[in-house]
């Protein structure tokens, strides 16, 4: 058999089987999908549980986990800047009120805490302009 028959046929076996694997790979992408989403959600739950014992410190790591899943979860990059502020962990929090900010802009009381965080790191002149937002 020549080289080129050999690679004609290599192609044909490749080609038919490239559907069942592309059918194969998205399934496992749906797959990891699904297992993604139920993570996040029980760990926005473990979080909300967290954040309601008042165990801030717990909170605070379940919600940084939650918002790498989902960077643009408003909601929990809030809730993260408060159990942070709750820590006083300052700086922190005013990186977590910032993120929130940027992603709910008219959310007033975001501003307000972005202002405190400020001031708390005696930034008063940032504090001052974010209080008045």
């Amino acid at each position: 058999m020549n080289m080129f028959l050999k690679s004609a046929i290599a192609l044909a076996l490749v080609a038919a089987a490239l559907p069942n694997y592309c059918v194969a790979v998205q399934k496992e992408n749906e797959r990891g999908r699904v297992a993604t989403q139920i993570k996040f959600e029980e760990v926005a739950r473990q979080a909300e549980a967290a954040r309601d014992a008042n165990k801030f410190e717990q909170a605070a790591n379940l919600y940084r986990i939650a918002v790498r899943a989902r960077p643009n979860w408003a909601e929990g990059w809030g809730y993260l800047a408060s159990s942070l502020y709750q820590l006083n962990r300052f700086g922190e929090a005013r990186d977590a009120y910032r993120q929130t900010t940027v992603l709910t802009p008219k959310n007033a009381p975001s501003w307000a805490f972005l202002g405190l965080c400020e001031y708390e790191l005696r930034e008063y002149r940032q504090a001052f302009d974010y209080l008045c937002k």
